[in-house]
């Protein structure tokens, strides 16, 4: 070949159709050598281990046991933390010294045989006294959920928290009470889940009121200045509860609001002085993704912003930097109402802004940030998988549409922050033109990096009714910061030439957009599109009007046969299951692609495992598994986004993966060659 020629040809390759250009690597796939800096979780090696294993990831109370208590005295003290759902598995938490140390049920609960009553939260005795969180009625399920979520309690205004005291005497004036502990002094603390985020700590003289005597924590918490959203030792997001071991340690527990999704475990020690001894952290599944202004150094799940010093060994090479989320100021955030963990990072025109999804990509959001704070502005909402029609977000002010629901069953709301307030107001909602999903149930989401929302519609042209892919263009920003001005969504086809006939009446589970490339990523799904078995990446896809395809590539699905498609499903047989090859999500940089697994990978078969092939011609690179920093485990990837990539300026590529067995996240650092 003649240097400075290009020659494209049509060419086979073990499962792979291609237009190769400028060669096949022969080399052979093997397992890959990366670092896994895993983040959100200080013991994440893994739910199986119970010292240094998973921290639970949802506080629900908080409860400290001396030694005299416990009955053990190398745990002192003992801190027991309460969860209803913990996707490590291991439920409530027992805690000292900054590690796992049990199974917090062992304490939490009442145990005939041995007499132990169990812990009483939400309780406290000193003296004959006993103060306890009490309600003027009692609560009802969205109430009860409101409460354990950490969330606002505006709708439950008439039935606020109070502490009650056995005597008759209570303690109104504490806007969100959590939790209440007396310390060795007899000075009751109590937890405040309102504006002030810190603890009020009361005296209580023997008759007269209880009066406040100290408080701990910054006024306003995580949320207050001069940086919102920026955290510390005693910055607090989401008070749950706090307890005190023998020597006046204070053993403060917080969730994050809401607690579940967005926050998660944080139990932090302090020593009688008030100086920080330890703490233990813990988060739900979210698939984050790369700040890429930050050379891989800022990863931001949908509330939350991590920063990366890969200069440090797994495990301390994360730390907690930012919430995103406050309730306090934008009370109607979306993201406090629902589970949003799917995230995009982008940065358009100097200013960033952040994209999130849930799971299932029914809806997209999109928030930005204002000068000098960590908080995250809503900004646009996107109606994917359904309309969004009546969702609390909404607050009743969406437009009346016209016919029934038949015939608006591809219209969605889109609502763009046209005063900039971030608030949902009444005539946002752009209807004209009229936004509309390629088929009714769309999920595949992407953004593109240059703020560009994708929707995966059918492998054909659209025509009138259905195919091809949504765009909604990030348009222009307007003078309150508010992208999406003067955008207009639109059908861009996918030319039925370039796909195999047996695929061209699909629909695409998921896809990717390459905008400096203009290539296009799509894959056919199977099993309600869930599961996908082939991906087509073709390039000039939207701009150059000769749309080619660069390679088709087999992904390996197999299902063997089995009409038991979900793992978790109890008619599925366990050697089929841990046999299956099931892959889900993908994402690509400008030279690889990379894969994920339901349950097992193509090679290691293991949990966890991600294939990387050549975007140059599809040729299989090698294999990347979780390794010895996370006690080789993983959870699924069950998300219709796992996988987020951004290759750094010394070739270096940061992959994040959701990781949805441990309560944490995977930062793969993978340079080729190495």
């Amino acid at each position: 070949m003649k240097s400075g020629i290009r020659i494209s040809v049509l060419v086979a390759f073990s499962s792979v159709v291609l237009v190769a250009c400028g060669g096949i690597s022969n080399s052979a796939p093997k397992q890959l050598v990366v670092v896994n800096h895993w983040g959100g979780n200080t013991g994440g090696r893994g739910p199986d281990q119970v010292q240094g294993g998973a921290i639970s990831n949802f506080i629900v109370d908080i409860g400290v046991l001396k030694p005299s208590q416990s009955g053990h005295p190398e745990w002192a003290p003992l801190v027991i933390t309460k969860s209803y759902w913990d996707e490590t598995g291991w439920g409530d938490g027992g805690y000292a010294d900054g590690q796992r140390v049990t199974k917090g049920e062992f304490f939490s609960y009442p145990h005939t045989d041995s007499g132990w009553p169990g812990i009483a939260f939400d309780t406290t005795t000193y003296n004959g006294i006993t103060a306890t969180i009490a309600h003027p009625s009692a609560l009802i399920n969205g109430q009860q959920n409101a409460e354990d979520q950490g969330q606002p309690l505006t709708d439950y205004a008439d039935n606020l928290p109070y502490v009650k005291l056995s005597d008759g005497r209570t303690i109104k004036s504490v806007a969100y009470p959590t939790g209440v502990a007396f310390d060795d002094a007899g000075r009751l603390w109590v937890s405040d889940n309102g504006p002030d985020q810190n603890f009020k700590i009361f005296n209580v003289p023997v008759s007269d009121p209880p009066t406040v005597a100290d408080t701990f924590g910054v006024k306003g918490g995580v949320f207050a200045g001069p940086t919102p959203g920026k955290t510390g030792y005693d910055r607090f997001w989401g008070l749950r509860g706090v307890g005190f071991g023998d020597d006046g340690e204070i053993i403060v527990g917080t969730s994050g609001i809401p607690g579940q999704i967005h926050g998660g475990t944080d139990v932090r020690a302090f020593d009688k002085l008030r100086k920080f001894l330890w703490d233990v952290k813990g988060i739900f599944m979210h698939s984050p993704d790369i700040d890429p202004t930050s050379n891989g150094t800022q990863i931001y799940t949908a509330a939350q912003r991590f920063e990366m010093d890969y200069a440090q060994p797994p495990g301390k090479s994360w730390k907690q930097a930012a919430v995103t989320l406050d309730p306090f100021r934008y009370p109607g955030d979306p993201r406090l109402t629902y589970p949003y963990n799917i995230s995009f990072v982008r940065v358009i025109q100097g200013k960033k802004f952040l994209f999130v999804s849930d799971m299932s990509g029914s809806g997209l959001g999109v928030f930005r940030f204002a000068d000098n704070s960590e908080i995250a502005i809503p900004t646009a909402f996107f109606g994917i998988g359904g309309n969004q029609r009546g969702a609390s977000w909404t607050r009743g002010k969406e437009p009346v549409w016209a016919g029934d629901a038949e015939s608006n069953n591809k219209h969605r709301l889109m609502w763009r922050d046209a005063d900039g307030n971030g608030a949902v107001d009444s005539g946002e909602f752009v209807e004209s033109p009229i936004l509309q999903m390629p088929f009714p149930y769309a999920t595949g989401i992407e953004v593109d990096d240059n703020g560009n929302i994708w929707v995966a519609g059918k492998f054909n042209a659209h025509g009138a009714v259905e195919g091809g892919n949504l765009v909604i263009p990030f348009g222009t920003i307007d003078t309150n910061g508010v992208p999406f001005k003067n955008s207009v969504p639109k059908f861009v086809d996918v030319p039925s030439a370039l796909i195999s006939p047996e695929d061209r009446d699909n629909t695409s589970s998921r896809m990717r957009y390459l905008a400096a490339s203009d290539t296009l990523l799509m894959v056919k799904g199977v099993a309600q599109d869930y599961y996908s078995t082939r991906i087509y990446v073709i390039d000039g896809y939207q701009k150059s009007g000769n749309p080619r395809l660069r390679f088709k590539l087999d992904l390996g699905y197999d299902d063997l046969g089995s009409p038991y498609l979900d793992i978790t499903d109890t008619r599925l047989d366990p050697a089929i299951r841990d046999a299956m090859v099931l892959p889900t999500v993908f994402a690509a940089d400008a030279d690889y692609l990379y894969v994920g697994y339901m349950q097992n990978g193509l090679d290691a078969h293991v949990r966890g495992e991600i294939t990387v092939y050549s975007m140059v011609d599809g040729h299989k690179v090698g294999w990347i598994v979780p390794g010895e920093e996370t006690n080789h485990f993983a959870g699924n990837f069950d998300m219709r986004i796992g996988i987020q990539v951004r290759k750094l300026a010394d070739g270096t590529h940061i992959i994040t993966a959701e990781e949805g067995g441990g309560g944490k996240f995977m930062v793969y650092r993978w340079k080729p060659g190495t």
